[in-house]
């Protein structure tokens, strides 16, 4: 069955690995449009 809370929890956890992997001075830009897309992208953000 599906677990969508693994998932984001392993999503949260690889983008905090890349930031501290790739040091302080690592930055991203996210582009939020409105799209379903765009919500899950800012409900991931959220939590990291």
């Amino acid at each position: 069955m599906f677990d969508a809370e693994k998932v984001k929890d392993a999503c949260v956890e690889w983008i905090r690995n890349f930031f501290e992997k790739n040091g302080q001075g690592c930055n991203a830009v996210v582009g939020i449009s409105g799209g379903k897309d765009s919500s899950v992208v800012e409900i991931g953000r959220a939590h990291v």
